[in-house]
C-alpha cells in the first residue's frame, strides 16, 4: 500500500512538472532573439521588437528606453540618427514598428537647417527606416501601410508584459 502511494505521488509530481515545462519547452524552441532575459554584464534590460530591432533600457545611462537603428536616418547629407533615445511610445502593427520620443537630439543643429525628429517608422522586412518632425507627416506615411492610428504602448508596460508572459503579439509563435 505504501509503494502504491509513492508511485501515485511520483506520477502526479511528474505530470505537474511536465505541464509546467511545456511553456518552457516551447519558449526554448523560439529564435533566441525573442527570448526574455536581462544582460546584467552589460547592465541593461531589453525586449524584442521585430528582428533585428529591440528596445533597451540602460541602467547606468540617462537615455531612457533606446532603440538602435540599423542604418542611419538622413534628413540632409550632414547629419544622421543612429539611436532613438528616451522612447516614450511604441506601436507594432502589420510588420511596422512606430516610435515616438519627445527628446531633442543635441547633435542636431537647427541653424544649419537640420530638423528634430520625433516620430520614427521602421519596416524591417522592407529595410525602411524613416523619421518625421511633424506628426501629420508621420500619420500620412503609416496610412500608406494600412495603419490609421497607432495602438501606442509605453515601453515600461511592454517590458512588464514581456517579463510576465515571455510573449508580445508581434513575436512569432506568440500570436
Amino acid at each position: 500500500m505504501n509503494k502504491k502511494k509513492i508511485w501515485i505521488s511520483s506520477i502526479v509530481a511528474l505530470g505537474i512538472i511536465l505541464l509546467c515545462g511545456v511553456s518552457v519547452f516551447i519558449y526554448l524552441n523560439q529564435d533566441p532573439f525573442y527570448e526574455y532575459g536581462q544582460d546584467w554584464f552589460d547592465n541593461y534590460s531589453r525586449f524584442p521588437l521585430i528582428k533585428p530591432y529591440e528596445a533597451r533600457f540602460w541602467a547606468d545611462g540617462g537615455f531612457g528606453w533606446t532603440i538602435h537603428l540599423e542604418g542611419s536616418i538622413y534628413e540632409r547629407d550632414f547629419y544622421s540618427y543612429y539611436d532613438v533615445w528616451d522612447v516614450q511610445k511604441i506601436a507594432v502593427e502589420k510588420g511596422v514598428i512606430m516610435i515616438y520620443t519627445p527628446t531633442e537630439n543635441p547633435e542636431v543643429d537647427e541653424s544649419m537647417g537640420e530638423k528634430m525628429l520625433y516620430w520614427f517608422v521602421i519596416i524591417p522586412d522592407q529595410e525602411i527606416e524613416k523619421a518625421f518632425d511633424q506628426e501629420n507627416d508621420f500619420l500620412a506615411y503609416i496610412n500608406q501601410w494600412g495603419i490609421q492610428k497607432p495602438a501606442w504602448q509605453e515601453p515600461d508596460d511592454i517590458m512588464t508584459e514581456f517579463r510576465h508572459t515571455k510573449c508580445l503579439h508581434w513575436i512569432p509563435e506568440c500570436e
